[in-house]
This record gives structure tokens, sequence and C-alpha cells, in this order.
């Protein structure tokens, strides 16, 4: 199983595509766009299982990372700033840092001490509190 799985930007309005992504294997997972559009955050499948940051506008990949080393099954970025995501999925949570200038992301753990949780979902708060 080696073809890529391309992720569609299409213009809603004129009914065109803008731009074809590929880069995960297999499957794209989820999506997430930035407060302000300008950047998607795609989550490959369990066979790619990494994180990419792309810029929409130029259609481009920005930086990546592979993600937990078990499943991880959602991602969203924050509401207040482009600059910062959640993934979560089978015993992870992670909150990522979005380095623009460096190209990079970066990821702090979230504790989940003992409980074993697979988390399929993640609302963030309108003010990310």
């Amino acid at each position: 199983m080696g073809f890529t799985a391309d992720i569609i930007v299409w213009d809603f309005f004129e009914r065109k595509m803008i731009h074809r992504l590929s880069l995960h294997k297999v499957k794209v997972q989820a999506l997430s766009f930035s407060c302000d559009e300008k950047y998607l955050a795609s989550l490959g499948g369990a066979d790619d299982n990494s994180l990419v940051i792309w810029d929409v506008e130029a259609g481009e990949p920005i930086c990546g990372s592979p993600t937990h080393s078990d499943h991880t099954l959602t991602v969203k970025f924050f509401n207040t700033t482009p600059f910062k995501l959640i993934t979560g999925g089978k015993n992870n949570l992670n909150v990522w840092d979005f380095d623009l200038r460096n190209l990079k992301i970066r990821e702090s753990g979230v504790q989940l001490g003992q409980y074993q949780r697979i988390i399929q979902c993640i609302a963030v708060d309108d003010f990310d509190e």
C-alpha cells in the first residue's frame, strides 16, 4: 500500500479546484484550518501517522513531523493563534507549536497519567482556555 492520499482545496464559489496537496500515504485522517485560514494542518492515517502544515495560498507544505508512536486520529488549530494546534489519538494528546520562522513544528506531550484514552475528536474553547 504505497499510494498517496490527496487533499483537494476548492474555491467553493467558483466551483473549481485550487490545489491538490499530496504527501500522505494511503489515507488522510484529519484536517484543520488555522483561525486566519492561511494554514492547513493534515494528519496522515496509520500507514503515515505524520502531521503536515500547508500554506493554503501557495499549495505547498511548510513543515511536518511524525506524530505519536500510537495512532493519532484528530487535529485542531487553536482559535486565537495560527501557531498552536493540538493532536490526539490512541493514548496520546499533544500540543504543537508551529514555528514559521524556522519552518518547524514542536510537540509538547500532555501527561495522561494512567488513563487509557482514545481521543477521536477535539473541541477548543473560543478563547483557547
